[in-house]
């Protein structure tokens, strides 16, 4: 370990991580795999679901959730989260107490550049969830390099977790 190298201390995070995926072609879904990889590394439970298979409702009864969500054609979910983000708009659950993640994909030569990651985040947030992390953003696929990047947010992520576990804890 170098001077200035921070220790990624995780006691406070719960052990449990909740990894959604929302996707056109699996690009989303090999993030997700990535993320899920790296985080079983470092001690945590990670399944991966796709948010077809999921009832919103069911968010309320985690503490931390990550969400890698690609944005099809002019800033939409896909074609299998409309239903998921219409549930979460329409009938949010509480997530108070909910950490939570978001890896969003898309395609800088598209106006709304990733907007579905952007969209989920303000739904995850309006209905109480905590942003552990920044969101962060891949460029059209997913090289090596960003491959790199996104394991390092799921680091940052877990950190953040952890911080607001410790936060929970003292209240």
């Amino acid at each position: 370990m170098t001077d200035g190298e921070e220790v990624l201390d995780l006691t406070a995070a719960d052990p449990d991580v909740l990894i959604l995926v929302a996707t056109e072609t699996g690009t989303a879904r090999e993030a997700a795999d990535h993320i899920a990889d790296a985080l079983t590394e470092i001690g945590f439970r990670a399944p991966v679901r796709d948010v077809s298979e999921v009832d919103p409702s069911a968010l309320a009864y985690e503490t931390q959730l990550i969400c890698a969500v690609a944005t099809h054609g002019e800033g939409d979910p896909c074609v299998g989260a409309v239903a998921f983000y219409d549930a979460l708009r329409q009938s949010p659950p509480d997530l108070s107490g909910v950490g939570f993640g978001i890896v969003a994909l898309g395609d800088t030569t598209y106006e709304h550049f990733a907007r579905a990651g952007f969209t989920l985040r303000d739904l995850l947030q309006d209905a109480g969830g905590a942003e552990s992390t920044e969101i962060h953003t891949v460029d059209r696929g997913l090289r090596l390099s960003q491959i790199d990047d996104v394991v390092e947010w799921a680091y940052g992520c877990a950190a953040g977790f952890a911080r607001l576990g410790a936060n929970r804890k003292k209240t």
